[in-house]
């Protein structure tokens, strides 16, 4: 069976609309709402107490006898699920047939055998045409999870979209929540995790609303997935525990190995594999527990996994073996017996087996993970090229690998774990070779990925691009580039310059990240101004290696915690800000510096904002109305969206790709561990980064003018994700942002200065750093750079 994203499969029992009025009718009510809350004991307490009540009565016994059957294939036993249906008489009750009918369908379904479940739930769906149109919607939802297990995602999406349709009409809301989620679950294998996650937040929400606890947690698993892939472990490892816990506290032993796999993977992908290996171990029991060979092959072999990163090669090597008498993939187990080969000293037979597992696998992320391996013994034994040449070919097979990494058969630890550690030991090979410029574009294969799909500049699953040189971007651009690549022995700056590109060794991660920190806190609380002794070490850390390349125009590539630091404030050696010597922009990828747009509307502009009071903890923005009214007065014919206009419907309704300018005025906020929930605050609700990825733009600028809108949290390989993320996904060529909270009287004036600096004819760039340096020099309290600096340019230069 495939181990990937959890379909939500719940066999739904929603009930007509009439009140209950008997007692059976109530019993059985609140059994379908305790399964709807994830009760399952209640439930089949309720169920149990109804068959008894009620046995002699044939339309009451077979109701509660079709619940029973779905809580008893719902916590894993669908043999037992299916021979309490085939023993139950059947009644004249036209629901409990179609009921019936779909209780088997799930039966099959939680057997394996979606086919079969197929069968029984197109004869629901006949029998609830002529008789019961009301539970088509439910048919119609659990025929999505019958397709989607048959990767049939095409099929599977029209009966989600059915199952939305009718329910919504029908104001069954539990059964609109699940098949929302499915709809998400069909997206996230496509992997289409934005869109998916989208989906997700609609389901939990209106699953929230009508107390459908069964349905949030399961959905929590699945938003654990797309975090994951997209790089957030620390909030996939989140929901991975809760859905997790969940399983356990019910008895759902079909679904925990998946989640203490997805646990232990997490642990793996941080490096510990201390933490990682009692998950693994866990896993392995849960799938002993359902009795699947499969699931206990898969689970053992990641086991081996986690205990050769942990170094004890020995108990790898028996579970690996155990792995394949069970019928473990050649493959995984292949390379896992390869690994512990050349671990323990015997490099010409582990290089012998990876070659045929290179050679023989089909699997991507397997050839990835063989091709790595045979790399690095290439490289222990002294074979620089044919080291340089496995990496390469390891490159190109891990581009297709990421789009397969989890519609395979096998969970792998392995690829992501090492991931991090291929590009370092890959980078770190070229350099002791002198190969400078091919090393900073394997860093850049690495970053900005989601990103660089989303607007049509890497296609998903397929190879990088060529390589961009970063000296011919240098001069097309007239610009020095600054591209940092933080690591845990060492760190790298590579210095890109018309004239060509240096790299030089920097402090180990930790240390600069310290440093970043310590800054930042100043930065917010004391402000001690150009005489920051850690605002010039930082500088001297970070900047000065790069030398005289430093002033003029200047765009910084940062990595990991750099995404946190607003360069401009360094403090140089002549005790000046380093913007007072050189304009400084942001990008997350080489290729992102001049990315390639169609040219909206140069002159018109969306300004959207001055909401009403959102609650105590968005007042109204007492100064919001001068912003836009300073704003608007630098266009002809502006747009504007103020107080109760300013929703996030109408900023969608608006067609935002005509505009060459947008411009938020509203409170914003910033979600560390869901980066896609950070939001501006608008009136009727919340404008989310995930709501902002699904409208196209083409503009040459979005300023988004409230708190903290650039994010706080970086992804793996994609640098500080939020609001400004989002709006470069959505096509903006440029975003304006804040790192930190803004002040609503310093902002009117930098705005204002902004503006006009643009209707002058200078570049965004240009422009927002003349704004900024009229607030420093104002001789005012604004000098500090807490008014003047929140603000970031991100995209084109």
């Amino acid at each position: 069976m495939k181990l990937r994203a959890l379909a939500l499969l719940l066999v739904v029992v929603a009930c007509d609309d009439r009140q209950p009025a008997e007692a059976p009718e109530a019993l059985l009510q609140r059994g379908r709402i305790a399964v709807e809350r994830g009760m399952y004991e209640e439930a089949a307490a309720a169920a149990s107490d109804g068959m008894r009540r009620y046995s002699s009565d044939a339309r009451w016994n077979e109701s509660f006898a079709v619940l029973s059957a779905y809580v008893v294939a719902q916590r894993g036993d669908s043999r037992s699920a299916l021979s309490l249906l085939a023993a139950t008489p059947r009644s004249v009750s036209a629901e409990a047939g179609v009921r019936r009918l779909i209780a088997l369908g799930f039966a099959h379904f939680s057997a394996g055998d979606s086919a079969a479940a197929e069968a029984s739930y197109a004869q629901a769906d006949a029998l609830a045409a002529r008789t019961m149109p009301s539970l088509r919607p439910e048919v119609a939802m659990q025929r999505t999870a019958a397709a989607f297990k048959q990767d049939d995602y095409d099929r599977a999406e029209r009966f989600a979209h059915a199952a939305m349709s009718g329910a919504h009409e029908r104001q069954q809301w539990y059964i609109l929540a699940n098949a929302t989620a499915m709809l998400a679950t069909i997206e996230m294998n496509r992997r289409e995790w934005e869109r998916a996650l989208a989906h997700f937040e609609a389901a939990s929400r209106l699953a929230r609303s009508i107390d459908a606890r069964d349905v949030v947690r399961k959905i929590g698993g699945n938003v654990g997935w797309c975090y994951l892939n997209l790089g957030d472990a620390d909030a996939a490892l989140d929901r991975f525990l809760t859905a997790e816990d969940w399983a356990e506290r019910h008895g759902i032993t079909r679904v925990q190995s998946t989640w203490l796999s997805n646990i232990a993977n997490v642990y793996l992908l941080r490096e510990e594999p201390t933490q990682a290996l009692p998950y693994a171990q866990r896993a392995v029991m849960a799938a002993r527990t359902v009795n699947d060979p499969g699931r206990v092959a898969s689970a053992l072999t990641n086991l081996a996994t986690v205990y050769i990163e942990r170094g004890d090669f020995a108990r790898a090597a028996e579970v690996n073996r155990e792995a394949i008498k069970l019928g473990a993939k050649p493959w995984p187990a292949a390379l896992n017996d390869a690994r512990i080969t050349s671990i323990i000293g015997r490099p010409d037979e582990a290089l012998a087996k990876l070659e045929r597992v290179i050679d023989d696998s089909c699997d991507p992320p397997l050839r990835w993970q063989a091709e790595v391996a045979t790399a690095h013994l290439y490289a222990r034994s002294g074979r620089t090229d044919d080291a340089v040449r496995m990496y390469a070919a390891a490159l190109e097979t891990g581009d297709l690998a990421r789009g397969e990494l989890y519609a395979t058969e096998f969970y792998r630890f392995a690829f992501e774990t090492n991931l991090r550690r291929f590009y370092d030991e890959y980078i770190e090979l070229l350099l002791a070779n002198g190969r400078v410029e091919p090393a900073l574009n394997v860093a850049e294969r690495s970053r900005a990925r989601t990103l660089r799909e989303g607007i049509g500049l890497l296609r998903r699953g397929e190879m990088d691009d060529e390589a961009t040189s970063a000296s011919q971007l240098a001069r097309r651009t007239h610009a020095t580039i600054l591209s940092y690549w933080l690591a845990s022995e060492r760190s790298l700056l590579w210095v890109a310059t018309a004239n060509g590109v240096t790299v030089h060794r920097l402090p180990k991660q930790a240390e600069i990240e310290r440093a970043v920190d310590e800054y930042a806190r100043e930065l917010l609380q004391s402000r001690r101004g150009r005489e920051s002794a850690r605002g010039r070490a930082l500088y001297d850390m970070l900047v000065a290696p790069a030398g005289g390349a430093t002033r003029d125009r200047v765009v910084v590539i940062p990595h990991e915690r750099l995404t946190a630091l607003n360069f401009e404030t360094l403090i140089t050696p002549r005790s000046r800000y380093w913007i007072e010597d050189a304009t400084i922009s942001y990008a997350s990828s080489l290729q992102l510096i001049e990315a390639v747009h169609t040219r909206a509307n140069h002159d018109a502009l969306l300004i959207i904002g001055a909401v009403p009071d959102a609650g105590p903890d968005f007042p109204a923005l007492q100064r919001a109305g001068d912003e836009m009214q300073r704003v608007s007065e630098h266009f002809a014919h502006p747009i504007v969206l103020s107080g109760t206009n300013a929703t996030p419907a109408a900023y969608l309704n608006s067609k935002p790709a005509q505009f060459g300018f947008v411009h938020f005025v509203a409170h914003g906020t910033a979600s560390e561990l869901s980066p896609l929930d950070s939001a501006v605050i608008l009136a009727q609700g919340r404008l989310s980064a995930a709501d902002v990825i699904t409208s196209p733009l083409d503009a040459e600028l979005v300023t988004v003018s409230s708190c903290n809108s650039a994010g706080k949290r970086a992804y793996a390989g994609e640098g500080l994700v939020g609001l400004s993320w989002a709006f470069l996904r959505a096509g903006a060529k440029r975003v304006n942002a804040a790192l930190w909270d803004v002040d609503d009287r310093a902002t009117p004036k930098l705005m204002d200065a902004m503006y006009a600096s643009l209707a002058r004819g200078a570049d965004p760039a240009t422009a927002l750093r003349e704004a900024k340096l009229s607030l420093l020099r104002s001789g005012t309290v604004y000098a500090q750079p807490y008014y003047w600096a929140p603000f970031i340019l991100y995209g084109n230069v």
